[in-house]
C-alpha cells in the first residue's frame, strides 16, 4: 500500500529535511523508511524497561523509547 500526499506540519518537515541530508537520500519516503527500521531495531533491541544505549563505549546516553 503506497502512502501519498501526506502533509506534515513546519516542525516536522524540517526534521524530515534534515535526517534526508543526515541519511543521504533524496525523497520523503526514503527518510521516513529509514526512520522505521532505526524505530524497530530500537524496539527490538530495547530491554524489558524499554530502554536503549546510544553511543559507543566511551560515551553513550541511556534512551527510554517508551517514554
Amino acid at each position: 500500500m503506497a502512502a501519498s500526499g501526506v502533509d506534515f506540519d513546519e516542525k516536522t518537515t524540517k526534521i524530515i529535511e534534515g535526517l534526508r541530508e543526515a541519511f543521504d537520500v533524496k525523497s520523503n519516503a526514503q527518510v521516513i523508511e529509514r526512520a522505521l527500521i532505526l524505530a524497530k531495531l530500537a524496539a527490538d533491541k530495547a530491554d524489558k524497561d524499554h530502554n536503549i544505549l546510544i553511543g559507543n563505549l566511551d560515551n553513550f546516553v541511556k534512551i527510554n523509547i517508551a517514554s
